[in-house]
């Protein structure tokens, strides 16, 4: 009786080592994340004005018109220049750059503010995602936006679509294309490879819709425990008295006792749920990662929930924002820290702040983090324009040249702390690097399942300064080839993005072009990234 091979098909595309799609079995191999580096020169972008905060919303790089383009939000505070009734106003505002680094505003003559249409305004009201479409046949559709205004009776999330990125009409019905829409970001992305465009939002339909106390579906209170025998007046407040165990106070707000537990035993600092009911809001519990998909950018499904807090997440998340890369969704999410309680950064407990941890996808349903979940972009120091927050934009990777580009918000304070600085920062990764997988100093060896080969040369995404590396290729049972086992395969002790495998007596992988094959991965202080078949 023979076995059937689970097969699977890679062709010619560049291989990401991320999660296991391509990874059969490992020896000694663990993934490493890569963290990115902050540029020098952070905030890039900031605020002219002490009454105008920007927050960044979509930025790209445009191959066609071979510059940088981003749109971001003026959230004016300058009640010299709002409507009647408006303590603020969100306003869509446009900016280029040639470099990513150094932007202009361009004086776009649409939107009248503070009495002139001298300046980069495209939008009078609202903020949105933006992406660039040219899939669709109507020119006038090439750029599309899911843009949020005021609340309205059925929902705030409007259709707009320009054929320039800078003016927008709103689909013609005037109504929202998300019924019931909820506060949040609204990031799109189109997927080929199934055709539809791709939402990731709050839900809609959730296990609660408000943070709950006991006694607001009829429990008693969660401080008092009755006795079984008790007087009706003989309440005790924690824990019952004859159990023997200490209250929760004992564990939970111990100070010592936490700050040893986070320096050294490195476990996920437990939150105490009354703690997280000091501020109890409309808000408690929608702070979910749901997926909507499209066929036309109007008509959407019902989101579904695809990214929910677990066992090592604080309970809400605020935001998730998408790039396609390379055969993956690759997402930036902002794990949200909401104690409710108003406090500064570099308190004991901050009050509410996001760190952003990488996750990732093959179909933006089923969604994977590492398990040590480290964050991806770290906060900055005290006072820093990112101390207090920060949060990412949409695309969140952007390949331009052999670097990655992450663009992000940087907060100086809290969320929902006023004043303070906001800006828009960089930070950027060598292109591939986002997760490797390493060896130490003990022999690691990586397998990939089977796949048919379908290129003529084997390249690979390596770092090997400190160590060696070299790559076999087997027979779908494990058995090497001959002219390309272990034996044959010349060391690779270099870094580099695409370096080509070899082996001696002159072997090649177009000789095998139809075969089943696997590789193998021998590896000795060394970090690899992705493979491809070119």
């Amino acid at each position: 009786m023979t076995t059937r091979l689970n097969i699977t098909s890679i062709g010619r595309d560049t291989q990401l080592l991320i999660d296991d799609y391509i990874v059969d079995d490992i020896w000694m191999i663990r993934r490493s994340p890569e963290m990115p580096v902050k540029h020098l020169n952070n905030p890039i972008f900031a605020s002219d004005s002490p009454f105008e905060d920007i927050l960044g919303q979509s930025v790209m790089y445009d191959e066609d018109d071979k510059m940088f383009k981003m749109w971001y939000t003026l959230h004016d505070r300058d009640k010299r220049w709002l409507p009647k009734g408006h303590t603020y106003m969100y306003r869509g505002a446009y900016a280029v750059s040639e470099d990513g680094l150094l932007w202009d505003k361009p004086k776009l003559g649409i939107v009248e503010h503070k009495g002139t249409k001298d300046n980069n305004l495209f939008l009078e009201d609202g903020t949105g995602f933006i992406i660039k479409d040219k899939i669709d046949r109507n020119p006038g559709r090439h750029y599309k936006m899911l843009v949020k205004r005021s609340c309205s009776n059925n929902g705030r999330v409007f259709a707009s679509f320009s054929n320039d990125g800078i003016h927008w009409n709103d689909y013609p019905s005037g109504e929202s294309v998300l019924t019931h829409s909820r506060d949040g970001g609204n990031p799109v992305v189109f997927d080929s490879q199934i055709g539809k465009y791709v939402l990731f939002c709050r839900p809609t339909i959730l296990a609660a819709e408000k943070t709950l106390e006991p006694g607001d579906i009829g429990f008693p209170d969660h401080r008092i425990f009755r006795q079984a025998g008790s007087k009706s007046s003989d309440y005790l407040e924690g824990s019952p008295g004859e159990i023997g165990f200490p209250s929760q106070d004992d564990f939970v707000l111990n100070w010592e006792a936490e700050d040893y537990i986070h320096r050294y035993l490195k476990v996920f600092p437990y939150t105490d749920t009354r703690a997280l009911r000091i501020f109890k809001g409309q808000y408690g519990c929608n702070r979910r990662i749901a997926r909507s998909v499209s066929d036309d950018f109007i008509h959407w499904s019902e989101p579904d929930v695809v990214i929910r807090p677990d066992e090592l997440d604080p309970p809400k998340f605020y935001n998730l924002n998408v790039t396609l890369y390379k055969g993956l969704y690759i997402g930036l999410l902002e794990v949200f820290y909401a104690w409710g309680n108003r406090r500064f950064p570099g308190c004991p407990q901050e009050s509410e702040v996001f760190d952003l941890q990488l996750t990732f996808s093959r179909d933006g349903i089923r969604w994977e983090r590492l398990a040590n979940r480290p964050v991806f972009i770290p906060r900055g120091c005290i006072g820093a324009f990112d101390g207090g927050m920060v949060e990412s934009l949409q695309q969140p990777i952007i390949e331009y040249g052999n670097e990655l580009r992450i663009y992000y918000n940087g907060y100086q304070f809290c969320h929902n702390v006023p004043g303070g600085v906001m800006g828009i920062g960089v930070a950027r990764l060598p292109k591939e690097r986002l997760v490797a997988r390493c060896a130490g100093d003990e022999m690691g060896v990586l397998m990939t399942k089977p796949f048919i080969v379908e290129g003529d040369r084997l390249e690979i995404n390596v770092d090997a300064r400190k160590g060696l590396l070299k790559v076999e290729i087997a027979e779908a049972d494990g058995q090497p080839i001959e002219g390309f086992g272990v034996e044959d395969a010349i060391e690779i002790k270099n870094n580099g993005f695409i370096i080509p495998v070899e082996w001696r007596g002159g072997s090649k992988p177009a000789e095998l072009k139809g075969r089943l094959v696997r590789l193998r991965f021998y590896m000795y202080q060394a970090r690899l990234y992705s493979f491809r078949f070119s």
